[in-house]
């Protein structure tokens, strides 16, 4: 079909194979993005061997020679350490947390920029063609107005969209430029193994991976350990202990040194009331996960059946616009027969296909964005954020 050549024939001629490809381009973007975090850094976690440590002293009368003394000790058991080191495990390990976020938020707007991009350069490559075709006509209908056989509007229109486009050029390298300063790209874009819609269609699956379920899975495992520790105090049965020590007296029967311990049962409210409330955390947190899995899966379901429908779209449009182009040219090649055809058909001709692969590019376009944000919704552009998902297999 006319329109299949004329559409491969221009992106042959767009995306010269010297250019850099965009799949290296993302590979070294991703290359540059890591916070490269050392845990490391953080101050080293020891406990002390006994929780706290207290001494009193008084005495009777200023009666310094029968001074008391009294030393106390909160013990920590090993299980208690045990919890309280996993804890603070816990908490340390929130530095890959942050820079699982922040690769996260880099690679979104990686993909979105890669994107925007694509259409700008798709943009210039029609401008730049769409610009000879409408030159040639420009020229055609000077030499036309010359010979008194030529409509001074069409004219006037051919010199108007000239300046639009070339006004529309300025515009696109401005946002070239603003997009390709972010990651330092400073050679052209080869998109030629840019995803196809066929494999978009085959790529769209069920499963949904939310991206925010290692914050869920940090936050849970966080309360239980809470949970641990507080059980773990719960279950300590020694208090404390103590020595008391009374200073020198005259009768040598009279006790001097006291040792004794207090007991704990696991009778407190508030400690009771405080783990029910992390259980019920806990709850929480897995309703707000089921919640929001089910919004991904609905949100995944509609851009799922979105492409579906644009694919379907694109090939109807293209298949009836071939059989266009197709009946148009063969109606032209009649004429060219029978008389001499009128360089204007032969433009007009020219024209509409263009304008016809520009709506096809657009469609393009339109469903490649779309399963841009099918890869967000369903959580598979996180996973092995390095391997870039637009690339075609």
């Amino acid at each position: 079909m006319v329109i299949s050549f004329f559409i491969l024939t221009i992106a042959n001629s767009a995306y010269p194979q010297n250019d850099s490809s965009f799949e290296n381009i993302f590979n070294a973007v991703i290359a540059k993005k890591s916070l490269n975090l050392n845990p490391s850094a953080t101050e080293k976690f020891k406990l002390p061997l006994f929780d706290s440590y207290e001494l009193r002293t008084e005495t009777d009368d200023f009666d310094f020679e029968n001074q008391e003394y009294l030393l106390r000790i909160n013990p920590v058991t090993p299980k208690i350490k045990k919890a309280i080191k996993g804890l603070y495990n816990h908490y340390s390990a929130n530095q890959s947390n942050l820079e699982t976020k922040y690769l996260q938020d880099q690679l979104e707007d990686l993909y979105d920029n890669l994107y925007r991009l694509y259409r700008i350069d798709n943009t210039l490559i029609f401008i730049n063609q769409y610009e000879t075709i409408l030159s040639d006509k420009e020229k055609i209908l000077v030499k036309k107005i010359e010979y008194g056989d030529a409509d001074f509007d069409n004219y006037l229109n051919t010199v108007s969209d000239l300046n639009d486009l070339k006004l529309e050029r300025f515009e696109s390298l401005k946002m070239r430029e603003e997009l390709t300063a972010i990651y330092d790209i400073e050679e052209n874009i080869n998109w030629i193994s840019i995803i196809s819609i066929d494999e978009i269609l085959i790529n769209l699956d069920e499963v949904v991976v939310l991206n925010s379920q290692y914050e869920f899975d940090f936050e849970k495992e966080g309360i239980e350990k809470e949970i641990a520790l507080e059980n773990q105090e719960s279950n300590q049965l020694i208090d404390f202990g103590q020595i008391r020590y009374q200073g020198p007296h005259s009768d040598l029967l009279e006790e001097r040194i006291q040792i004794g311990v207090g007991l704990q049962l696991n009778t407190s409210s508030s400690r009771k009331l405080k783990i029910q409330k992390l259980k019920m955390e806990i709850d929480e947190l897995e309703w707000e996960n089921r919640l929001e899995k089910i919004e991904a899966e609905q949100n995944t379901k509609l851009l799922k059946d979105k492409i579906r429908n644009q694919i379907l779209y694109y090939k109807e449009f293209e298949s009836i616009k071939s059989q266009e182009i197709d009946k148009a040219q063969e109606v032209l090649n009649l004429i060219i027969k029978r008389e001499d055809v009128d360089p204007l058909k032969l433009i007009k001709l020219e024209e509409s296909k263009l304008l016809i692969n520009k709506k096809l590019k657009s469609l393009q376009e339109d469903i490649l964005k779309n399963y841009i944000d099918y890869l967000k919704a369903s959580g598979k552009m996180f996973q092995s954020y390095d391997v870039n998902k637009l690339v075609s297999n």
